[in-house]
C-alpha cells in the first residue's frame, strides 16, 4: 500500500550551469573528524567529472570508477590510488539539473550527513539556462536483491520509451520505527527533493547512539549528522528516513548516464548502496 505521494504536475526540468569562473572550496571535517576539503568548479561541457590529481585528465564520472564501502557504508570514486568518499550526497545533485561540473578535494570530504551545505555553497553561483535536461532510460528491467536478506533495487523502462520522467517508490521498514511506503515523481518532486537536502543520514540502529556520542569528543561529527529515532516520534522518523533514502538513491541513480538522467521507473524494497550500484552494473542505458 503506498501511503504517500509527492507530486505536482506540469513541470520541466531546464539544466542549471556553474557561472563561467566558478571555483567554490568547501572545508570543513570528513567523518572521522580530520580536515577536509571539496572543491567545484565549472566543466568545458556537460556531465560530471572528477579530477583527482593536478596533472591528471578530468574522468567521466560513471559506474566503472565506483566502488562500496562495506565498513561506513557509502558509495566513492576510485582511480589508481585517488579515490572520493561519500558520492551518493554529491550525485544527487544532478537530480535538481546541475551540470557540467567538475569535482575535485581530498578523498574523504567535509562530512555533515546531508547535502544541505554542498548544495547551500554551490547555488549563488548557479546560472540558469533554458535548454532541457537530456534524459536516458533502461533497455530492459533489471533487478538486484540482497543474498542474506530481504530488498531489493529495480529498474524498469517506461511503456512510453519517450516519456522524459522518473518514477520512483522507496519501502522502508526498521524494527521498532516503523514501516513507510511512498511515491516520487520527477522533475516534479524537485522541489521536495531540495528540502530533503536538509535531512541528515539514518541514525540506525539506536545501539550506535552511544558510541557516536563518545567519539565526538574525538571531534567525528556524526553526533549531529544523523536522524536518532529517540528524538522525534516513530511517523517522524520515517518520514526523515525516506527522504534521506530517496536523496542517496538519486545521487547513485546519478551514474546512469554521465550526462543524462534516468527516466523510467525504480523500485527500492529495503534497500541501500549496495542494491543500488549492483543493479546499475547490471543495467544498460540509451538515450531517450
Amino acid at each position: 500500500n503506498v501511503q504517500g505521494s509527492e507530486q505536482t504536475q506540469g513541470q520541466h526540468m531546464k539544466k542549471i550551469r556553474l557561472k563561467s569562473g566558478t571555483d567554490v572550496l568547501i572545508k570543513g571535517k570528513d567523518y572521522r573528524g580530520f580536515p577536509a576539503g571539496i572543491r567545484f568548479r565549472r566543466a568545458p561541457q556537460d556531465g560530471w567529472y572528477w579530477h583527482p590529481s593536478p596533472e591528471g585528465p578530468l574522468i567521466p564520472i560513471t559506474t566503472k570508477i565506483v566502488r562500496y564501502y562495506r565498513v561506513f557504508g557509502f558509495l566513492y570514486l576510485r582511480q589508481k590510488r585517488s579515490f572520493l568518499a561519500v558520492w551518493e550526497h554529491i550525485g544527487s545533485m544532478a537530480f535538481m539539473g546541475l551540470t557540467g561540473v567538475i569535482v575535485e578535494g581530498s578523498g574523504h570530504p567535509p562530512y555533515h550527513g546531508r547535502v544541505l551545505e554542498l548544495w547551500s555553497a554551490l547555488k549563488p553561483h548557479f546560472e540558469t539556462t533554458n535548454e532541457e535536461v537530456k534524459w536516458c532510460r533502461p533497455t530492459h528491467t533489471v533487478e538486484w536483491r540482497y543474498p542474506r536478506r530481504d530488498g531489493f533495487t529495480r529498474f524498469a523502462p517506461h511503456a512510453d520509451p519517450t516519456r522524459h520522467s522518473l518514477d520512483v517508490t522507496i519501502m522502508i521498514d526498521y524494527p521498532s520505527v516503523g514501516k513507510l511506503t511512498k511515491d516520487f515523481s520527477f522533475p516534479n518532486a524537485m522541489s521536495l527533493l531540495e528540502t530533503s537536502f536538509q535531512v541528515h543520514a539514518q541514525g540506525y540502529p539506536k545501539e550506535k547512539y552511544p558510541f557516536a556520542k563518545l567519539i565526538s569528543i574525538l571531534g567525528w561529527p556524526h553526533l549531529n549528522s544523523a536522524v536518532w529515532p529517540h528524538r522525534q516520534s516513530p511517523a517522524e522518523t520515517l518520514e526523515l528516513f525516506i527522504r534521506h533514502r530517496l536523496v542517496d538513491l538519486l545521487g547513485a541513480l546519478s551514474l546512469c548516464g554521465q550526462d543524462r538522467l534516468l527516466a523510467g521507473k525504480v523500485i527500492s524494497i529495503c534497500s541501500g548502496h549496495l542494491a543500488d550500484l549492483n543493479a546499475l552494473r547490471q543495467a544498460t542505458f540509451v538515450p531517450c
